[in-house]
């Protein structure tokens, strides 16, 4: 276990009667916007731009002398970052120096990581992975707990920071009918982002609640904390990572008729869904990529037909084998990509007997999935190996040609693989 999950749970473990609400009030308060102090414009809601740098502090605002009278010990705050960096419309606001999944992602070895990673104390993290930067409590005069023998909490091992701090010496802090600190929060807006940003409290959870104690640490609250709330401005047509975006998808279904190479069977077109009609959207609004990159006979966007909220973009080409053929959205950096990879059914990227089993499970599909969610059936693409419009048992014969190499199929099938992931950028 990590020090500093240690130290949240060394003061939680003080608290032996069930915490109760009060009136303590505890603000995420923006300080500062790009090192510029904003003075009388301090405030807990503030429109701000893509690209900026929010420090904002966590103010305990007097008034809770009657709930304490005997003053404060301990007090630890949990900010909700991990709810809060994509509560907006589009695109993030991360604290400043995170550079790693939003979730956890625990590896054992380097190759458990992606491109660009590190397996760093049994967490994935990207080199630029400096979570200290975005949260800390400073020792100055108007800290709550200043002057005295202080026991600090800052776990920042999870986007839910925990900031608090618990008096060694039992002597409690008093209301003096001012304003206190408790800790720093600072902030990177998105490029890319829109829509309105809430970053509050987190008040339940067992080893995450947000709380603070009198002397004796028998009597706590969790108090109200009034969360911050950064506007990026209003978001225009987005669009969604939907099913029917197939975004990511591998067709796996056959390349060509079993007696002839010829005609390639391929598709060229991406279905997109937005959140509202995207009147006036045009092949402009979209970058065309490979991946890995071609420089030479690219494809292009040939279409563009909207129809309601729904857009259908035709390229000027079939997608390549082993070959992620990627659009994205110039305003949200929302990418989606497809390719062709023949027998890959279960889309892991690599072609093996495997792709076979999960059809069969397909066939007769569990209530669950593996994952304890509700079952998720193939899509047609990935299921429908012989191109007849449904995925049936006879699927299961047309997996073992390509397999096989029978007919005008290739053989060798098996092993193949996509020699890149998917590089698609999270859809809002």
């Amino acid at each position: 276990m990590r020090k500093d999950w240690i130290l949240t749970c060394a003061i939680a473990a003080f608290a032996l009667q069930t915490p109760v609400f009060g009136e303590v009030i505890v603000e995420l308060r923006a300080i500062e916007v790009n090192d510029v102090a904003l003075g009388a414009g301090e405030a807990t809601s503030l429109s701000v731009s893509p690209g900026d740098k929010v420090l904002a502090e966590l103010i305990l605002l007097p008034g809770w002398g009657s709930e304490f009278p005997d003053g404060i010990r301990a007090a630890q705050i949990v900010i909700g970052g991990r709810s809060g960096v994509t509560s907006g419309g589009n695109d993030r606001v991360l604290p400043l120096g995170w550079d790693s999944p939003l979730d956890l992602f625990p590896c054992d070895v380097q190759e458990d990581c992606a491109i660009g990673s590190f397996c760093n104390d049994g967490q994935c993290n990207g080199g630029g992975h400096f979570p200290e930067l975005g949260a800390f409590i400073e020792n100055r005069s108007d800290y709550l707990l200043f002057g005295q023998d202080v026991l600090r909490v800052e776990a920042k091992t999870t986007l839910d920071y925990v900031l608090g701090g618990l008096d060694q010496v039992a002597q409690g802090q008093t209301d003096t009918g001012i304003e206190k600190y408790l800790g720093t929060y600072i902030l990177v807006v998105g490029d890319f982002a829109c829509g309105t940003f809430t970053f509050g409290g987190i008040t339940t959870g067992i080893g995450a609640v947000s709380e603070v104690f009198g002397p004796d640490l028998q009597t706590s609250v969790i108090p109200t904390v009034v969360p911050l709330e950064l506007n990026t401005g209003t978001c225009g047509p987005l669009p969604s990572d939907t099913p029917g975006s197939l975004n990511c998808s591998l067709d796996a279904r056959y390349p060509h008729p079993t007696n002839s190479t010829t005609p390639v069977f391929a598709e060229n077109f991406f279905k997109l869904a937005f959140d509202i009609n995207p009147a006036g959207l045009s092949a402009g609004d979209f970058a065309v990529f490979t991946a890995p990159p071609i420089f030479f006979n690219r494809p292009t966007i040939s279409n563009l037909q909207i129809v309601g909220n729904d857009v259908t973009i035709t390229m000027s080409r079939q997608f390549d084998d082993d070959l992620w053929t990627c659009i994205r959205h110039l305003d949200t950096n929302t990418s989606f990509c497809r390719g062709n990879l023949p027998g890959d059914s279960d889309q892991n990227e690599i072609v093996e007997f495997d792709d076979v089993t999960r059809m069969l499970l397909d066939l007769d599909p569990p209530l669950l999935g593996d994952d304890g969610q509700p079952y998720r059936p193939l899509p047609l693409v990935a299921c429908d190996i012989d191109r007849s419009g449904q995925c049936t048992p006879l699927d299961l014969m047309a997996s073992m040609n390509l397999f096989s190499g029978s007919g005008a199929f290739a053989p060798g099938v098996e092993g193949l693989n996509m020699s890149l992931t998917c590089p698609s950028t999270p859809a809002p």
